[in-house]
């Protein structure tokens, strides 16, 4: 039996989850590298913002697969989720947010996330059918 597919915005909230647990282990993959000395501290901001990027894509992708909603709008929706969790997180951790160039990058990757998996989750659409072509009639040739 198929899985039935959340009314509206219900699978918003899975695909924004997927993301944030996305994100927590990459980070947590980012500090074991830095620390190893396989990636250079200078690259980490690159790694930050690449991994909310690919976090965001793949939440989208299940907000998409879970929503009767449109591809575009689930995955925007998602990753709008994902971006709010991580700004409303880093407002806890510190004692505010400190809008930097930075922080700009990190929550518009989070979003360009979303925007791919609208475009890459699109695909899934239901197969048409393909009629037969009709028969083809014998030419006749003329008569004398």
């Amino acid at each position: 039996m198929a899985k039935r597919k959340a009314p509206g915005w219900a699978g918003f909230p899975e695909g924004a989850a997927l993301s944030l647990a996305l994100y927590i282990v990459f980070q947590c993959l980012l500090a074991l590298l830095t620390i190893k000395g396989v990636i250079p501290e200078a690259a980490a901001f690159r790694f930050q913002a690449g991994s909310g990027a690919v976090a965001a894509c793949f939440g989208g992708i299940q907000a998409i697969r879970h929503t009767n909603a449109g591809t575009l709008l689930a995955a925007l929706g998602s990753a709008g989720i994902f971006a709010v969790i991580l700004m409303l997180g880093g407002m806890l951790a510190c004692d505010g947010v400190v809008w930097s160039r930075e922080s700009a990058i990190l929550l518009a990757s989070a979003l360009a996330g979303g925007i791919l998996a609208g475009l890459l989750g699109g695909g899934r659409g239901k197969k048409r059918k393909q009629h037969a072509a009709p028969p083809r009639r014998l030419k006749t040739g003329k008569k004398s």
